[in-house]
Parts: structure tokens; C-alpha cells; sequence
């Protein structure tokens, strides 16, 4: 039920952030519709990276980063989904429609208190540099019928088209993959 849960909050969030209509369901777990890694990030031109193929490059941003190991990924028009090999952890990452970070994070976060009891965002917008790209990231919880769901929403901008990242996850399995999210985080830069 929890995964489900996961599930739906995907699917609204990348119909409302991306502006897709989503013709496939976003089941975790669900190995026929996700695949291992690859260098192909929906809506963008890639380069192959034959070195390393969990590799992305989003050549609209001018942004690239690395898909953790044993992670699948499954493609959407303008997002690509990342999820953990136990299904509790759920990153979507893909172009902003606009660079106006603290009104779309605001949106966001009114969007996710409809689907949570007791939300909880953090009090203030953090404001940090990953890899000499501005990130502005709001983190929080909220809880379902079946637990508590930890969020999170990340703005990058300073390439050269804004990007979104957008994570879901049950508590505990956050706690297990969470030294490979890190990874993930730290290896978004730009494109040399």
C-alpha cells in the first residue's frame, strides 16, 4: 500500500511539474517497465558516455549526473524517474518550466499537503552550491495510512536551463540509500 501510495504522488507530480500525461503507471518494483541505467534523459539530446553508463547528460540544462549502481530508471517526456532496487526511494529529475525556484518549490510544497496528514516542511528555503550550481532545496514529511513519507524538492539553476529534482520516499528505506542518493546529489554538474 505504502509503494502505491509512492505511485500516486509520482504520477500527479510529473503530470503537474512536467506536463506530460503519463500513459504508463509508476509501479515500483515493477522490473518489466524499469530498466538499469542509461545515458537516454527524456527531452534533451544525450551524449554517449561509453566510460560510464549511468551517465546522464542533459544537454538542454548544460547538466549531467550519475545514476547510482543497481538503480532503475524508467523515461517520461520531460523527466526521467530513478528508483532504488528495494522500490522505497523515487527521484524524478528534469527541466523546470521556469527559474522562479521559491515560487515553484512554494507550489510544490501546496501541492504534497493534499496528499499528506501532519506535513511538515522545513522553516526555511536552504540556499547552497552543488558543483557551482545554485541549488535552492526544501525538505519535509508528511504521513500516509501506512507511515511516514519523507520529501524532498531541489532547483538547480546555473546551466543552461533550470532543473528539478524531486524525491519521495518511505522513512526507512530514505535511511537505507541514502549514502547512494548523496552520490547522486554530489555528482550533478555542469557539462564541460
Amino acid at each position: 500500500m505504502e509503494k502505491r501510495i509512492l505511485q500516486l504522488t509520482l504520477e500527479k507530480f510529473v503530470i503537474s511539474v512536467f506536463g506530460v500525461v503519463v500513459s504508463v503507471s509508476l509501479v515500483f518494483g515493477q522490473v518489466a517497465a524499469s530498466k538499469t541505467a542509461s545515458t537516454t534523459a527524456p527531452g534533451t539530446a544525450t551524449k554517449p558516455a561509453p566510460a560510464n553508463p549511468n551517465l546522464v547528460v542533459l544537454q538542454e540544462a548544460g547538466v549531467q549526473y550519475e545514476i547510482p549502481q543497481g538503480w532503475r530508471t524508467q523515461s517520461h517526456k520531460d523527466a526521467l524517474q530513478i528508483t532504488s532496487p528495494d522500490g522505497g526511494v523515487s527521484i524524478i529529475i528534469g527541466l523546470a518550466v521556469n527559474d522562479n525556484t521559491e515560487a515553484m518549490i512554494a507550489g510544490l510544497k501546496e501541492y504534497l499537503k493534499k496528499d499528506y496528514q501532519n506535513f511538515k516542511a522545513g522553516s526555511d528555503l536552504q540556499k547552497e552550491t552543488i558543483n557551482e550550481l545554485r541549488a535552492v532545496i526544501e525538505n519535509g514529511s508528511g504521513e500516509t495510512s501506512e507511515g511516514v513519507m519523507e520529501w524532498n524538492i531541489v532547483m538547480l539553476v546555473g546551466g543552461k536551463r533550470p532543473v528539478i529534482a524531486f524525491t519521495v520516499a518511505e522513512q526507512k528505506a530514505f535511511r537505507n540509500s541514502q549514502g547512494d542518493y548523496i552520490k547522486l546529489v554530489q555528482s550533478i554538474k555542469k557539462v564541460n
